[in-house]
């Protein structure tokens, strides 16, 4: 019915004077249409349905057409009885639902090609809209001020030279007939399933009728739909007469609904299947067996399904999620999963963990990421990489790399049009893969309705395929409401989900099955089954306890069970033997002249206790530690590590997202060489360049430091003796400590972590500034706690505390038996409040029930921050000196600006010149890419500009 009402309102006379304008050179200017076609569609299709229902005699679309009262009203369906044409909303200020078939069809028709205002949420000068995710008219009703030439008169008077022709407005009748039969169902979850799926169909056949040539006779057609180029590709004519369109995009749009209840895609191979299902036997690898074992026994047709894995790290995550979906699904059903991950490189190392681990070929395993640089250098530094579980990094922005794409991947011949040649080869992979590793980038297109084509190829892959998320607490508030749209998709098309993660805190976890929730109440609304929630699944499976599943009988039953869970799972961590102990670190320090220095001096000082706790022998008969120190921003990281470098035995090297590209390839392929230490001999013992700095060395003793933001906290696979943590979060401990004695997990008994009072904003700032704001995954503390809080005070209350010396384990994060670090329960709280408008808008709450609609909602909560960013390349003026030149993105090329200056650095252990990282980048084949640096504009364009080390990078 979309598909056959959806362009009505080409046939205006100011749409096809556009269509005509087009025709001609350069007529570009001034095209826009104050009132779009779209919300012309939506109002003629309300009155004409309106006038059908008011006779027995057939209404003509021109009859509609010529009653509409005003084409900037809103559309009937925003509307009430008692709501005048531009407020949509009852008495209470609440909207009404999409609550029949008519409001569906008009919902898709009205945002097939883009969803409704507002825009932002707020406004140019900052502040908060009244209301804004209330469906809005200035994405389709454009001001009347800012068109004056544009008045409604060019909107009406359709058909003046020809009308539709009487077989489609037949066509639409039947179809009015068909779906008003549908006007008894009430369920508000239906609606809102019909509506998404009717827009991916509608907005599919839409572009896959556009592309065609029209090949009949247009001698005597009035009205057209588009615009295409003729045989020889020279010029631009008039193409689909508007009854063609509108009859081939309702068939389609037909035919699609029907394909994505059936999508016949490959799977993954009997052989590989068998692979999934050995036996990993005795060791800390066999509570997988235990877990597919659990899995097998509650397996059974169909509905959607969701498994929490809480194994902790080392335990073998990456495998047990695919061994787990095997066993979750039927033998003879294929097995296609999408494995999304928040870290380009951790990607890439997933994708060649499993690659040789179960021996796929590249018809079977496909890898999708975002920076065809980072491929590049990861492919560089394989040869001294081990395979590992985890590692986190930032995925930039822009263009996709598919790795696997030049294999013919088998898909259905509809789909053929999504992927024709090979300049759409990524999309054939992207689509065919039955196992497809990518940065979730991709994916959560599937979650925004408002990106139209890629929408609905995202959706395709979601739909088709069952969906690992990785470390999905990793995410901040907002990016984690993006992801939940996701499972939301998911779960609606009866798909399996595993969420893989050792620390998934009660909030997070509860936003989780809340979203899953939503979905599986979809699906059972679809499949016309009431009771098909209760056959919604959730299953929890660890390397601790075993395996348990319950029925989605409500959210909060699902999680008050998987919160005793954790608890008994936290009784067993802290029993266990302590690998990592942490000490308070005052910042109440004597020498400093100013706060930043005051800063400095804690951090040196906790540095050299942890040397003395942890210092081990050299061969060389010397005294060394190595450590990794924590600060929360970039400019702090490189000016601490240009300090501690004047100091005495203390060698330094930053670690932080704004260097050069191909510098911090270097030091990454470095750090993952030097730090994987679980085997007979250490790496750090046994390194060349290192027994050269060492020995070369007048001291005694040497302390290595790796200053890092955190790019290092949220999950390398690096192993440090001892660390000093400028705290963010509990999280961010949590996750910074597992980067020391990861490996070797040697039994302590004095600290290897310290953990300063105070972090450094609240030492440098002025008296109103607050302390610990900006958590780890949260954006802001409630008010009431925004006060100079200290550590000691915060961290008190946590298990494992005792004699001022903290245990430090996950137990800190969760808690244990009800007694919860004060700090861990300000870090919830900042992820519900910075989650709940996103949440409420995925529940589909009172008031938020058609927010769904509005774009703003997506830009309040997307994946990653739209704040633009300035790229600079470094490159030589002459023989020896590097300058910085902005990058024009469209031209790509150099300009000068005096913005970032580049200042002299001292070389360090781990350090290396920008003439040696363009050798790197040249041989990588990367010379630009590889020297080219991501700012914010708000930085780039400041007062001070950027300073940039040339050792270490961006400050």
């Amino acid at each position: 019915m979309a598909g056959l009402a959806h362009d009505i309102g080409k046939a205006s006379p100011r749409f096809q004077e556009k269509l005509r304008a087009a025709l001609k050179p350069k007529s570009h200017e001034g095209m826009a249409d104050r009132i779009r076609h779209e919300w012309v569609s939506t109002r003629v299709l309300e009155t004409w349905r309106a006038m059908q229902k008011e006779t027995d005699a057939k209404v003509s679309i021109e009859q509609a057409w010529n009653r509409v009262q005003s084409m900037e009203a809103y559309p009937g369906f925003l509307e009430n009885e008692d709501a005048d044409g531009f407020d949509p909303y009852d008495e209470d200020d609440n909207p009404v639902s999409i609550d029949n078939p008519h409001a569906a069809v008009d919902a898709a028709v009205l945002t097939h090609h883009g969803l409704m205002g507002p825009q932002r949420s707020k406004d140019a000068d900052g502040k908060t809209n009244h209301a804004p995710y209330k469906p809005q008219s200035q994405r389709h009703v454009r001001s009347k001020a800012d068109y004056p030439d544009q008045g409604v008169q060019l909107y009406d008077h359709i058909f003046e030279k020809q009308a539709l022709d009487p077989k489609t407005e037949k066509h639409l009748r039947g179809m009015l007939r068909r779906v008003s039969q549908l006007e008894g169902q009430p369920d508000a979850d239906y609606w809102r399933a019909v509506t998404l799926l009717s827009r991916v169909a509608l907005i599919a056949a839409d572009h896959e009728v556009s592309k065609r040539v029209f090949s009949g006779n247009t001698e005597s057609v009035a009205l057209f739909a588009n615009t295409g180029r003729d045989e020889s590709g020279a010029s631009t004519i008039l193409n689909q007469p508007l009854d063609y369109h509108l009859e081939h995009v309702g068939k389609k749009a037909q035919e699609w609904v029907y394909r994505l209840d059936r999508l016949n895609l490959p799977g993954l191979h009997a052989t590989t299947r068998e692979r999934l299902q050995e036996r990993a036997g005795p060791g800390r690898f066999q509570w997988q067996d235990q877990a597919v074992d659990h899995l097998e026994a509650h397996r059974q047709e169909g509905g959607p399904w969701l498994l929490l894995n809480n194994a902790e790290t080392g335990a073998g995550k990456t495998r047990a999620n695919l061994r787990a979906l095997e066993a979750m699904t039927p033998d003879h059903e294929p097995m296609r999963a999408s494995l999304a991950l928040n870290l380009r490189s951790l990607t890439l190392q997933t994708h060649d963990a499993l690659k040789n681990q179960l021996h796929l070929g590249e018809e079977e395993l496909a890898c999708l990421i975002g920076d065809s640089f980072a491929r590049a250098a990861f492919d560089d530094a394989r040869e001294f990489r081990a395979d590992n579980d985890e590692d986190e990094d930032e995925t930039e922005a822009g263009g996709f790399d598919v790795i696997g794409e030049g294999v013919d991947h088998e898909i259905p011949e509809w789909l053929e049009q999504w992927a024709p040649g090979a300049a759409e080869a990524r999309t054939r992979t992207m689509l065919g893969s039955p196992l497809l590793v990518s940065t979730i980038d991709y994916l959560i297109q599937c979650g925004e309705p408002g990106r139209q084509g890629h929408h609905v190829k995202a959706f395709l892959r979601v739909a088709g395929s069952d969906l690992v998320l990785d470390e999905i607490d990793s995410y901040e508030p907002k990016a984690l409401v993006a992801v939940l749209r996701v499972v939301t998709l998911a779960a609606m098309m009866g798909r399996k989900i595993v969420a893989s993660s050792a620390t998934l805190s009660s909030p997070v976890a509860q936003a989780l099955v809340t979203a899953f929730a939503v979905g599986a109440r979809m699906n059972a609304a679809l499949m016309e089954n009431p009771e098909g929630t209760k056959s919604a699944r959730v299953s929890v499976v660890d390397n601790r306890l075993k395996p348990e599943t319950k029925p989605l009988e409500s959210v909060e039953s699902i999680t008050s069970w998987y919160g005793a869970r954790v608890n008994r799972m936290m009784g067993e961590v802290l029993a266990d033997t302590p690998r990592r102990r942490a000490f308070i670190q005052s910042v109440e320090v004597e020498g400093a002249d100013t706060e930043e220095e005051r800063f400095q001096i804690a951090v040196g000082l906790a540095v050299r206790q942890l040397h003395g706790f942890q210092k081990w022998e050299h061969p060389s008969g010397k005294k060394v530690s190595f450590g990794l120190v924590r600060v929360a921003n970039v400019p702090p990281c490189v000016e601490l590590t240009r300090v501690l470098n004047t100091k005495p035995g203390l060698y330094a090297s930053s670690y932080h997202s704004m260097d050069i590209k191909a510098r911090r390839a270097m030091k990454e392929a470095r750090l993952d060489r030097l730090f994987q230490r679980g085997g007979e001999r250490d790496p750090l013992a046994d390194d060349p360049e290192l027994d050269r700095i060492i020995r070369e060395a007048e001291e005694d003793e040497l302390t290595f430091v790796v200053v890092a933001t955190p790019v290092e906290e949220i999950g390398r696979d690096h192993d440090f003796d001892w660390a000093v943590i400028e705290p963010s979060s509990t999280q961010s401990i949590v996750q910074t400590a597992g980067r020391v004695n990861r490996h070797r997990r040697n039994v302590i008994d004095r600290p290897n972590i310290a953990i300063l009072d105070r972090n450094r904003r609240s030492l440098v700032k002025g008296e109103g500034e607050a302390c610990f704001i900006m958590p780890g995954n949260g954006y802001a503390y409630p008010d009431a706690d925004k006060k100079r809080h200290r550590m000691r005070d915060l961290l008190a209350s946590a298990p494992g505390w005792e004699d001022d010396v903290l245990t430090l384990t996950a137990a800190v994060h969760f808690g244990l038996d009800g007694q919860k670090a004060r700090f861990a329960e300000m870090d919830d709280k900042a992820v519900e409040r910075t989650a709940r408008t996103g949440m409420e808008v995925i529940e589909g709450d009172e008031g938020m029930n058609m927010a769904w609609l509005v774009m703003a909602h997506y830009r309040d909560f997307q994946l990653r921050d739209s704040d633009s960013s300035v790229t600079f390349e470094l490159a030589p003026r002459d023989s020896a000196q590097f300058e910085a030149y902005r990058l024009d993105r469209e031209t790509q090329a150099l300009l000068d600006d005096h913005s970032f200056k580049v200042e002299p650095g001292q070389r360090s252990w781990l350090s290396w010149g920008l003439s040696e990282a363009k050798e790197y980048a040249e041989r990588i084949g990367m010379p630009r890419q590889g020297m080219q640096v991501e700012v914010a504009e708000a930085v780039a364009n400041g007062r001070s500009g950027v300073a940039f080390d040339e050792i270490e990078g961006g400050r």
